[in-house]
């Protein structure tokens, strides 16, 4: 009879799982707290300036960013989840436009309590760079306990306009085509494709 020892991992073995548990749980959940900048990301949270769980009186007084977020692939568009909304009502406020900057149309400014968020905010297909700005100015005193969002990216359906171009029997001045049962039809037609016509 053999009796096998079985060993746990060495200490090398056990710090290599740690870091690598450590910062696959760091890059996951990645915070993004509103500054000036631009990023390319289609995950993880966007919080005010003052981050997570900061408090009562999260961000700061005398504010004004602006904060860019693009999706990471082209054709994509930016989608933000506003999760929890606290500021002050006509004082802090956050603008938010449907393009790479602030001359880009204005989806809309929000303050106040939960019932005035932004709730969920998404680029528009016509936006072609697929990035929203947020622009937060905050007044001279006073704070609250400010906001939290997820951030991620969706590929929007192309547009695809159809046509009829023949059909035998021809349609009446009506635009319906009579047939008796049994009787064949033969429909011809095309489309065009806002991206392209892959699949179709």
């Amino acid at each position: 009879m053999h009796l096998l020892k079985i060993k746990g991992p060495s200490f090398r073995a056990r710090s290599f799982i740690f870091l690598f548990v450590f910062f696959t749980g760091y890059t996951y959940g990645q915070n993004y707290n509103m500054t000036n900048g631009v990023i390319n990301t289609c995950s993880g949270n966007f919080y005010d300036s003052g981050g997570p769980g900061s408090g009562p009186n999260s961000y700061g007084n005398n504010q004004n960013f602006v904060f860019t977020i693009c999706p990471e692939v082209s054709g994509q568009l930016t989608q933000v989840d506003f999760t929890v909304w606290n500021t002050q009502a006509n004082l802090d406020i956050l603008s938010i436009y449907n393009g790479s900057d602030t001359s880009a149309p204005l989806l809309g400014t929000f303050s106040g309590n939960a019932a005035n968020s932004p709730d969920f905010v998404s680029a528009t297909p016509d936006n072609l760079s697929g990035c929203l700005t947020f622009q937060w100015i905050s007044n001279e005193s006073g704070a609250t306990t400010g906001w939290e969002a997820v951030i991620s990216c969706f590929l929007p359906c192309q547009t695809i306009n159809t046509f009829l171009d023949s059909a035998s029997p021809e349609p009446n001045d009506d635009g319906y085509i009579k047939v008796c049962v049994g009787e064949e039809i033969t429909l011809t037609g095309s489309a065009t494709f806002s991206s392209d016509s892959a699949g179709a």
